[in-house]
């Protein structure tokens, strides 16, 4: 018998499988939600960007400018993630699986994210 690893058969088995019904179904759901988060954080910068970019004494919002980038980071976090998730759920529904492409940079901004929490809660008591 050929010395075979488990990883690759796990992996040769993986890749073999294709998109399950449970797969499709959270590709489908990713594909719903991801959307949705995407358009709510570019209608947030929209409404909000403007007097957060311009930041005090200048427009009407009345923290510091320290706050006002933090919080526009934070949309545009929080937007970038919608879009992954949609390409995420688009690659889960068709091939089954996520993708490193995808889940990698998906993983990094939550994990920025809560690795700011601390940070963020600091900055607006």
């Amino acid at each position: 018998m050929p010395n075979v690893s488990v990883h690759t058969l796990v992996a040769a088995d993986a890749q073999g499988t294709g998109p399950t019904t449970v797969s499709r179904l959270r590709g489908g759901v990713l594909m719903v939600l991801g959307p949705l988060l995407a358009l709510g954080m570019l209608a947030a910068l929209v409404a909000v960007g403007p007097a957060l970019w311009q930041g005090p004494p200048d427009g009407p919002f009345t923290g510091s400018r320290t706050q006002a980038l933090a919080a526009l980071a934070v949309m545009l976090v929080v937007g970038a993630l919608g879009l992954l998730f949609t390409w995420g759920g688009w690659n889960l529904w068709r091939q089954g699986r996520m993708g490193r492409a995808v889940a990698l940079p998906a993983a990094l901004l939550v994990v920025g994210l809560l690795g700011a929490m601390p940070w963020l809660k600091a900055l607006f008591p």
